[in-house]
């Protein structure tokens, strides 16, 4: 029984293998394929937006990418009112 710690050279898929000996020679050996390492935080860029918004719905437009794909997107809305309480939806 025991820790290892284990630090990956790079982003992607690793896999691990872990070899046991005995005093006599006979070995063992296990290994954990496809092992996700991502690092690498996604980008988010909002390329066009109104500088000055009404009530109204209104249009923003960007991008988002990751290194090894993107799941989901969600966008925050915070409003500043006249007595600046913020309120988020």
């Amino acid at each position: 029984t025991g820790t290892v710690s284990v630090t990956p050279d790079s982003d992607g898929f690793a896999s691990i293998s872990v070899v046991a000996l005995d005093t006599v020679g006979n070995s063992s050996k296990t290994t954990i394929d496809d092992i996700m390492i991502d690092s690498t935080a996604p980008i988010v860029a909002i390329s066009s937006y109104p500088e000055n918004a009404t009530k109204d719905e209104f249009t923003l437009s960007g991008t988002v990418s990751d290194n090894l794909g993107v799941e989901s997107v969600a966008v925050q809305q915070c409003v500043f009112n006249t007595r600046n309480v913020v309120k988020y939806y």
